[in-house]
């Protein structure tokens, strides 16, 4: 959890945007960014996670960092790995069927766009299992 906030209030640092200012952008449910940052929440749900980075304008994993077991990390590439793409999008699906979850589709784009980012940033430039599970299983 540590990581977490850690990399909150980095980020809100940068962007230059307080608590009480991120916690009224749309999305954003009250007193969710305070109860992670004072350690009231000890385990922020993917939704709450999902809405402060679209808020900061910032991926999951920038807020997540290397707890989900990602230790070497790389800048995104600006070429388009479509065939990467393309895998996140079908392990979002093939996860989300097997867990009979039903997402939006601003969720399901998001979810694989984020599950695409982690991918280029693992050492290996695959599609992380454990990832998409953990993106997908707090949506139950």
């Amino acid at each position: 959890m540590g990581q977490i906030v850690e990399n909150l209030k980095r980020i809100m640092d940068q962007k230059n945007i307080s608590i009480n200012s991120l916690e009224k952008k749309d999305g954003v449910k009250a007193s969710s960014v305070q109860n992670i940052i004072y350690g009231r929440s000890k385990s922020p749900g993917v939704d709450t996670l999902i809405s402060i980075a679209q808020a900061l304008e910032c991926s999951v994993y920038d807020l997540i960092g290397d707890i989900a077991g990602v230790t070497k990390r790389k800048p995104l590439e600006s070429k388009w790995d479509m065939e990467l793409y393309v895998k996140s999008v079908n392990a979002i699906y093939k996860t989300t069927r097997e867990m009979e979850l039903e997402l939006s589709r601003e969720d399901f784009l998001f979810c694989a766009y984020e599950v695409l980012k982690y991918s280029i940033m693992s050492s290996n430039k695959d599609i992380d299992l454990n990832f998409v599970h953990w993106i997908l299983e707090q949506k139950r």
